[in-house]
This record gives structure tokens, C-alpha cells and sequence, in this order.
């Protein structure tokens, strides 16, 4: 008897012997099956029982349970002995982590996050009056900073919309890292000038500002509130529709916000940066002209690059990553691979800038729906302390991160570097797929090589005291007064 048969002839017997059983566990689904199941390994089923019939009133799916958030489990359970009456035991050994990565891996599969309408290609801009036709806004606010303004790109805008009749207001405040306090002024600006409808135009910060004045306009309430997941419009359907008209025009090719559920803002009285996650920010278009991008600096082609990088190898790591989320991630390694260093050293190079938009918005796509992981937990970390740029951080840390998981990882951990390898090109498929095991690790490395060859190609720093641009001095006696115990390295 092989293993189907056997396992044909346990199946009949166990119908037989239970041909109605009944689980003594209450559930509305296999969602609430499988939360029940998990609760169960640390008390009765009768326990278990007493806490999810309020729990599953209110969280019955995977949208509404990430919703809900880990705190907001905690609360139904803290009161039972579902868990030893501790909230670190919840966190680090019960429901929070096995759900939280079950359930984002299932909600990356199945959850209907809109995609921006791409308009791309040399002199797309000039379709934008157009495009605020199409979604319906006669009066937008425009989103931006000083920089945009001085080097001319804003003038580019109105006179796309001024040619198309189209009134609007202008918000210019938006600076690296944008805080909450210029959401609320830029929401103040929206509501005074009756504008019904946004376009972002700038890097992550004009964007990301922008987002969240949207959600203001949406669901009017203090920016810390929105933190979290789904606290703007809640899952789809809900909020998107009423959610004012976001047109997004990146002036870098890097963050993928045009295309993203994600907005980061920094809180000035706490010096951190929080993320507001919502599928309503999703932008309704993105115009992706590459003459927008063609007078950037070096640095900041560098460091957004990276940074498009950063988001297009972490989802491809991620463990909610799928087939639909690798295909993207792939795409856009391929690309940066191929087009950034051309980027930088001929900036003027309209078809290479086009390449990078693309990437950016594919690594975008990419990374929204598998997430990203701890190169951006660390560098969110320099941003809100030091106010170091997004990408310019990520671009460091990403090869250290790199390491770290791949000297922990297994088989599957060097197999997935490896099909990043052959998509920057460092490999065929045959090759890869034809290599012994260490021949494959020695290709997993050659890819983390690949990165620090890129950053150095670009001159992106390497070390914390390049990076805060402080003395090593200054730096130093920073760094012993708060952690005495550690060395600088």
C-alpha cells in the first residue's frame, strides 16, 4: 500500500467511525477555524470559546482581523486564560506573530488593492489636464515642495492644467520627511480653496504629505489616529470611492509612491516616523514622464534608485510574497540592474529614465502587497532620529541586511538570491539551476556584491559617520553617552 492509498484508507475509515463530527471549537469559517485552533494550544477549547464568540462579531476575515491589529486582539483575549495573562506572551508566542504572517500572506493573495491608471512615456505630463477630466476634479490642490517649484517642474503642471482650464490651489511647504503638522496645514489649504481632487507632484515626502491629506479630507480626524492599517476609508470597498481623486506625478524614480497603500509621516513632538497604511491612498493615475526626472542630481538618482531597489528585493524576501508579487519584484531588479548607472552617469538619457520610472512603479506594485522588512525598519529608524534621506539610508543598510540573511537563511533563503542574481544578470537560469549547493551560495553572494558595487559606483556612504555627516568626534561622544558599552565600528 503507497502513501495516496494509505492515505485513502485512514479518510474512509475516519468517516465511518465519525461520519457528522463536530468541533467542539465555535467558527463561522476556516479563517475562524484556523484563529480558534491557534488560541486553543494554550487553554480549553471551553476558554477559547468565551473569547472569540465577541471576537468573531467584530473580526470574522482576514481584512477585518489586520484591521482590528494586535492590540486591538488583545483586548478580547487579555481578560481570559488564553493566554497567561500577559501581553509580551501574546505578542511574542501566541497570536501575533503565526496570524500576522498567515494573515498578511493570505490578504497579499486575495485583497483587491487597486492600481494606479499609468500614463508613461516622453511628454505624458502634457495629457494631465486630460487625466483630472477623466477622474472628475475641476479644482485640484497641488502637492509639492520649494526645490520643485525653484527648478521650474511646478510651472510645468500648471501650465498643463492652465492649458486645459483647469483652476487650482498650490501647496509648496512639503520638506524631507514631511510631519504631521504639514498635513494639517495642507488639509486647511484644501478645504479654504473648495478643491476636489489632489496632485501630488515631487519624491515620497510631496506624496506621501499628500496621501494623508486626502485621508484628512476623507475622515477628518488628528494624523495620529490614521496609523496602522486601514484606519483612513477600512478595507475595500469601503472609503475608497469618497476618497478625493489622487493624481500622482513622481519627480524621482525611487519610492513607488504613485502607486502604493503606504504613506510615511514623521511626528514632531516624538522624533519617529509612522506609517499609515490604507488601500484608499492608492493614487487613481500615475504619469510617469521621463523629462520630469532628467534634470535630477546624481546623489538623489542614486539614492532613490537604491531605495526602488531596496523595495523590489524585500518583497521578493518577504515571506507574503507571491507569484504575482515576484513576477513585479524580478521585473524591477532586472531593470535597475540594466538602467540605473546609466541613470547616473548620463542623466540626460531619456529611455534609461523611463526604465527607472517603470522599475520604481514595479517595485512599487511589488512591494504594497508583499511588504518590506527589516533594511526598512532600520532605516525608518535614521530617518525619524536623524532625518537622514529615505533612500539614501536603505541604500546603506540593505547590503548588511542582505548578509545577515543569508548567513541565517537555508537552501530556499541562497535559492531566492539567486533568482535575484540571474534577473540583475549575474547568471542564466540554466546556470543557476545547473549549480551545486555551493556554487549556488557563491552566486548569492556575488548579488549582495552587486549592491555594494552599485553604491560605491555611486558614492553612497557606508557608515554611520558619512551618513549623519558629523565629526567622528561629535559622533562618537554621542554615540558612548547614550550606549557606553558598545564600540564604534
Amino acid at each position: 500500500m503507497n502513501k495516496k492509498e494509505r492515505a485513502l484508507f485512514i479518510e474512509k475509515k475516519l468517516n465511518e467511525l465519525f461520519p457528522n463530527p463536530k468541533a467542539p471549537l465555535m467558527h463561522k469559517n476556516a479563517f475562524t477555524f484556523l484563529i480558534a485552533v491557534l488560541l486553543s494550544a494554550q487553554t480549553t477549547d471551553k476558554r477559547v470559546n468565551l473569547v472569540t464568540k465577541e471576537l468573531f462579531k467584530v473580526a470574522s476575515n482576514p481584512e477585518a482581523m489586520l484591521a482590528l491589529g494586535e492590540e486591538g486582539v488583545y483586548e478580547f483575549i487579555k481578560d481570559s486564560r488564553v493566554v497567561k495573562m500577559s501581553k509580551t506572551y501574546v505578542s511574542e508566542n501566541s497570536i501575533a506573530l503565526p496570524v500576522r504572517h498567515w494573515l498578511g500572506k493570505q490578504l497579499a493573495k486575495v485583497s483587491n488593492t487597486p492600481m494606479p491608471k499609468v500614463f508613461s512615456g516622453k511628454g505624458s505630463l502634457k495629457q494631465l489636464g486630460a487625466v483630472a477630466s477623466e477622474f472628475k476634479v475641476s479644482k485640484p490642490l497641488l502637492v509639492t515642495d520649494k526645490d520643485l517649484v525653484r527648478i521650474g517642474l511646478v510651472q510645468r503642471v500648471k501650465d498643463a492644467l492652465d492649458s486645459s482650464g483647469i483652476p487650482y490651489a498650490v501647496y509648496d511647504k512639503v520638506v524631507p520627511n514631511p510631519h504631521h503638522l504639514l498635513v494639517e496645514e495642507g488639509y486647511k489649504i484644501y478645504k479654504s480653496n473648495g478643491c476636489d481632487g489632489i496632485i501630488a507632484i515631487g519624491g515620497g515626502s510631496p506624496m506621501d504629505c499628500a496621501k494623508v491629506i486626502g485621508a484628512k479630507v476623507l475622515n477628518p480626524k488628528p494624523v495620529e489616529e490614521y496609523v496602522g492599517l486601514f484606519k483612513v476609508g477600512g478595507p475595500l470597498p469601503s472609503g475608497r470611492d469618497k476618497y478625493p481623486p489622487l493624481i500622482a506625478i513622481p519627480t524621482t524614480a525611487g519610492t513607488g509612491s504613485e502607486t502604493t497603500v503606504a504613506a510615511v509621516i514623521s511626528f514632531k513632538d516624538k522624533n519617529i516616523k509612522l506609517a499609515v497604511a490604507d488601500q484608499a491612498l492608492v493614487p487613481r493615475a500615475a504619469i510617469l514622464d521621463p523629462e520630469v526626472t532628467a534634470t535630477l542630481p546624481k546623489h538623489i538618482t542614486a539614492a532613490t534608485g537604491m531605495d526602488a531597489m531596496t523595495h523590489a528585493v524585500e518583497s521578493y524576501l518577504s515571506q507574503w510574497q507571491n507569484d504575482f508579487t515576484k513576477m513585479y519584484s524580478l521585473r524591477a531588479i532586472e531593470r535597475i540592474g540594466k538602467y540605473l548607472l546609466q541613470c547616473y552617469e548620463h542623466g540626460d538619457d531619456l529611455k534609461a529614465r523611463e526604465e527607472m520610472l517603470l522599475a520604481s512603479f514595479e517595485a512599487g506594485v511589488a512591494f504594497t502587497r508583499a511588504n518590506v522588512g527589516y533594511v526598512h525598519a532600520i532605516a525608518h529608524t535614521f530617518g525619524g532620529k536623524f532625518h537622514t534621506p529615505h533612500g539614501v539610508a536603505n541604500s546603506m543598510v540593505l547590503p548588511l541586511v542582505l548578509d545577515f540573511y543569508l548567513a541565517k537563511g537555508g537552501s530556499h533563503v541562497v535559492d531566492r538570491f539567486c533568482e535575484m542574481a540571474t534577473a540583475i544578470g549575474l547568471a542564466s537560469n540554466y546556470e543557476y539551476e545547473t549549480r551545486d549547493e555551493n556554487a549556488k551560495f557563491q552566486l548569492a553572494r556575488a548579488f549582495i556584491s552587486k549592491i555594494r558595487e552599485m553604491n560605491s559606483k555611486m558614492k553612497i556612504p557606508t557608515s554611520l559617520q558619512s551618513l549623519l555627516k558629523l565629526t567622528k568626534k561629535k559622533f562618537t561622544s554621542t554615540w558612548k553617552k547614550k550606549y557606553p558599552y558598545r564600540q564604534i565600528s
